[in-house]
């Protein structure tokens, strides 16, 4: 389960920063401990994120240590996302889980050097 967002830098020296944040929430009823990251491509970097005892409830959480600032050295497109999976491989999420006014967001914005 992902929030996904791209960017192509001017220039392979430049650096993005992404800020990312989601809700979720545990759909199986099973109160249970999930893991997220942010990810460049399929490449996990930053730290890992812990939520432990998910329940039914939903959750507001943030990348750790964020906004976090990346150096992909490439000037073409170039995808970012908030991943986050289950400890357990069986417990259903639903990532983002939208109520009222809650919901994902993952920002990128290119630093020129």
């Amino acid at each position: 389960i992902a929030v996904v967002a791209a960017i192509t830098p001017t220039s392979a020296v430049n650096l993005i920063k992404v800020a990312a944040s989601s809700t979720a929430r545990n759909a199986s009823g099973v109160a249970s401990d999930f893991l997220y990251r942010l990810h460049r491509g399929n490449t996990g970097i930053g730290t890992e994120g812990y939520l432990g005892n998910v329940g039914t409830t939903n959750v507001t959480f943030t990348i750790p240590g964020g906004p976090f600032i990346d150096m992909p050295n490439v000037a073409t497109a170039t995808t970012y996302s908030l991943k986050m999976k289950n400890t357990d491989n069986s417990t259903t999420l639903t990532m983002p889980y939208v109520t009222g006014s809650t919901g994902a967001m993952i920002q990128v914005d290119e630093l020129m050097g």
